[in-house]
């Protein structure tokens, strides 16, 4: 088990989150890691050597790379110098690849270190590549280059041809709508970087189908304080695969129990009711999520984690189990391609989660989106809204870091 120390070999916090990577039918295929050291004012990943891949490296062998990308790639933004001094161990070098900024030059001495680590089974990308002469001789090495395909001014970039890459494939970068996804696919890219899986797609004139309104309503029963076991106990039964999970894990080793429970009001009482409302629903939420949208589904349960870990270790750690379900729910627009005030007309949520959900600035608004502007790599924006919330912004690190470990252990389970 890795541990859930984030700090470089100097003891100073490294900020790590992670942004995905896509193929054409919108699965993962890997994970570019965002990072910056604690004492670094850098906001970027870009700056490499502002921000110390060292340390970024650092914090991949303290945090494990299995808890940072899963069984996908990790992508790595480092700067010539890096390149230089030779890659240190970091697990399997197959699920690792190198991006080498825009400072890498392709002088003799970085050409060797390019193939050495190439050697040791690394993969090479060329961030920000541009097709110049110049990027000839690194071309030859890589694996991927990335392309913004966005100007500064928000504006397209001239397409790049891809036809001439040959075996390198081409990374299409800030791709921030579904339009820009398509176009980008119609030029030959084939995989895709940006928030545009996270903006919300409102398809006219679809309506929620029958079965996800029927979740909804558990999921809205289930917010009631009154609820008793047995009322609880007739909304789980009519569902079998949710039976199965109840039945599943209170039968696991954690439990130890002498002899399986005789029904699902037994499971009922031996889970809690706690237990049984969080894990109800983040299945109501997974049974709602269609197969291309596995990321949507990681990305909300990160931010119900992350959230809950920074309520609880606040001032007023009582709102956790509700900084939780707000996490979960923050992306049901997305997930459901409804307007989020529509899908929140069929739950029933506090009234300041329904607000802060709709976007209303209030304290709960204010941790979500800290914990949004962290897992894009904000740091700035995240560190101020720690401090806006009373909560240490060094505690962002572990508690992401924290989150994504818990999401992979229920994806395993």
């Amino acid at each position: 088990m890795p541990t859930s120390s984030r700090s470089d070999s100097s003891g100073r916090s490294v900020f790590v989150a992670r942004q995905a990577i896509f193929d054409r039918q919108r699965m993962v295929v890997g994970y570019e890691l965002l990072y910056r050291r604690s004492d670094n004012s850098a906001g970027v990943s870009e700056a490499a050597g502002e921000a110390t891949a060292r340390a970024m490296c650092d914090a991949v062998l303290a945090m494990g790379l299995e808890a940072l990308v899963e069984n996908k790639k990790a992508f790595i933004n480092v700067d010539q110098q890096f390149v230089l001094d030779g890659m240190p161990a970091m697990g399997d070098p197959s699920r690792v690849v190198i991006e080498l900024g825009c400072d890498v030059k392709p002088e003799p001495e970085v050409l060797e270190a390019c193939r050495r680590i190439k050697a040791q089974g690394y993969g090479i990308a060329l961030d920000d590549f541009g097709g110049g002469e110049g990027d000839g001789a690194l071309l030859k090495l890589a694996d991927y280059v990335k392309v913004d395909v966005q100007t500064a001014d928000g504006t397209r970039t001239p397409a790049l041809s891809t036809r001439n890459l040959g075996r390198t494939a081409a990374i299409a970068t800030r791709v921030e709508s579904g339009e820009a996804f398509t176009r980008a696919g119609e030029e030959g890219y084939r995989f895709f970087q940006g928030f545009f899986f996270g903006r919300p797609v409102v398809k006219e004139g679809r309506v929620i189908p029958p079965q996800q309104v029927c979740r909804l309503k558990l999921l809205k029963a289930l917010q009631d304080p009154d609820l008793t076991t047995q009322q609880l106990e007739d909304l789980v039964k009519p569902d079998p695969a949710l039976c199965y999970r109840i039945l599943r894990t209170v039968n696991s080793a954690g439990f130890g129990l002498a002899k399986p429970p005789s029904s699902i009001k037994e499971a009922l009482l031996l889970l809690g009711r706690e237990a049984v409302l969080r894990w109800a629903s983040l299945w109501v939420l997974s049974s709602s999520t269609a197969p291309g949208q596995k990321e949507l589904l990681a990305l909300s349960i990160v931010r119900a984690r992350c959230s809950e870990v920074l309520a609880a270790s606040g001032r007023d750690s009582s709102v956790a189990a509700e900084a939780f379900l707000m996490g979960l729910c923050s992306l049901l627009d997305v997930i459901l391609e409804r307007p989020m005030a529509e899908v929140l007309e069929n739950l029933n949520l506090p009234p300041a989660m329904t607000a802060a959900l709709l976007g209303e600035q209030n304290p709960q608004r204010e941790l979500l989106d800290c914990v949004t502007a962290y897992a894009s790599g904000d740091w700035t924006q995240s560190t101020m809204m720690a401090k806006r919330l009373s909560l240490d912004p060094t505690t962002l690190p572990s508690a992401y870091a924290e989150s994504l470990r818990w999401v992979r252990e229920l994806q395993a389970a």
